[in-house]
């Protein structure tokens, strides 16, 4: 509170969504007193401060680490080969990152077997050791390993009829 010292309101400027990382950044470097989020592991630097959330064990900084850590106390609903997964924002977990976005890819069975083996093969190797330490060195979180072999079940049953 000591250190806010824009003001009150609900009328904050806003920039477009969907907007590149690195345009919102410099955006965000240009502006006094703004506040940006910024998906992924985008460097930052330049002055531009990270903020942990506090969610109830203390606050978490967005590390590839962190974002694992509140993916691994995820809820995966059921048993089906859809691997849906909620992560509680609440979570009071140490050292879990609590705003973690999950991406979800939906493979379409109908659009034909030389596609339906290419979309296998790339999700096989997106979420297979070699993918999984690829999205490693770029910042993004690995799946947990919970998470991994119930996804690539799911691969794994797209050539199956």
């Amino acid at each position: 509170p000591e250190l806010w010292t824009v003001g009150s309101g609900s009328a904050w400027p806003a920039a477009p969504a969907g907007r590149a990382a690195a345009d919102l950044l410099k955006e965000v470097r240009g502006t006094p007193g703004a506040l940006g989020y910024i998906d992924g592991p985008v460097e930052r630097g330049g002055g531009v401060a990270v903020a942990g959330v506090d969610s109830g064990a203390g606050p978490v900084a967005p590390t590839a680490s962190a974002v694992r850590s509140a993916a691994a106390a995820a809820d995966v609903d059921g048993e089906s080969p859809d691997v849906r997964v909620t992560v509680d924002p609440a979570l009071d977990k140490a050292e879990a990152y609590p705003l973690v976005l999950v991406g979800y890819q939906i493979p379409c069975r109908a659009a034909g077997e030389a596609q339906a083996r290419s979309v296998e093969a790339f999700l096989a190797y997106a979420t297979g050791a070699e993918g999984q330490a690829q999205l490693e060195r770029l910042g993004y979180a690995p799946l947990p390993d919970r998470i991994r072999g119930r996804v690539r079940a799911a691969v794994a049953s797209l050539s199956e009829d």
